[in-house]
């Protein structure tokens, strides 16, 4: 197939839906997370990884913040 997707649950209720898939129109190998409170991407192609969080706006830097070289 050249689709696909899977749904895993875990015992402390987290759960991963993972979807894999070999049809596209661009070269692409991104990952996606999702948190209650944050939004994670990552393109590996790309070397390069955004995480979006819900909040009021921060003046400080993130001392979350991925560097990827």
């Amino acid at each position: 197939p050249d689709i696909a997707n899977a749904r895993i649950e875990f015992a402390n209720g987290c759960v991963a839906n993972l979807t894999a898939s070999r049809i596209s129109l661009k070269n692409m190998r991104k990952s996606r997370f999702f948190q209650r409170d944050a939004y994670i991407a990552v393109d590996m192609l790309e070397k390069s990884a955004e995480i979006v969080r819900m909040g009021p706006p921060q003046d400080e830097p993130d001392p979350f913040a991925i560097s990827i070289d």
